[in-house]
């Protein structure tokens, strides 16, 4: 048998019970945390926004690197006119650096306000190198809407882009970082 709770005022469904929840968040864009049975789930209700994955390259203003036998994953949500993007680029073994300046790619057809001014910083993260440190890194807008440039903080030679001549791109590496931006 079904009891009641007063969360939300909403019954708490037996363990045999099929349970159907709809919330109007028409006017709520704002993030609920929810707790059934002891689980916390949040839940982030943006205009009924998804998830949508996508696979980032890394060219350059050479020759464009390559991650060897390693991954690249990324995922994105559009809110209005903001996108927000996560990246995940791991080097494995036969990484190769190439040459020039790296450029990260924003998901197609996702670019950049022309509003932007390159060089704006637009995100942050981390990549841990071979000997499992960490390093900040940012990201700023590069030489055109489609591309991230990223920069060390702090760490090797701070204010230069990362490039095949620092030697950042090699096995064992993984950049991980998330970027927030305007459309037009």
């Amino acid at each position: 048998m079904a009891t009641f709770t007063s969360f939300l005022g909403l019954r708490k469904p037996a363990t045999s019970d099929n349970v159907n929840v709809t919330l109007d968040i028409s006017d709520n864009m704002e993030d609920i945390d929810v707790a059934i049975d002891g689980l916390d789930t949040r839940l982030d209700l943006l205009d009924g926004t998804s998830v949508t994955s996508f696979t980032p390259s890394v060219t350059s203003t050479g020759t464009s690197p390559d991650d060897g036998a390693g991954s690249t994953t990324g995922h994105y949500f559009r809110h209005g006119k903001v996108v927000h993007a996560y990246y995940n680029i791991v080097c494995g073994a036969g990484a190769s650096a190439g040459t020039g300046t790296y450029r990260f790619n924003v998901p197609t057809g996702l670019t950049i306000a022309n509003s932007v001014s390159q060089g704006y910083n637009l995100g942050r993260g981390s990549y841990q190198d071979a000997g499992a440190d960490l390093h900040d890194i940012l990201l700023t807008k590069g030489d055109s809407n489609n591309y991230f440039w990223m920069y060390s903080v702090g760490e090797g030679v701070p204010g230069s882009a990362f490039n095949a001549a620092l030697g950042q791109y090699v096995a064992g590496r993984q950049y991980v970082f998330t970027v927030v931006y305007p459309i037009d």
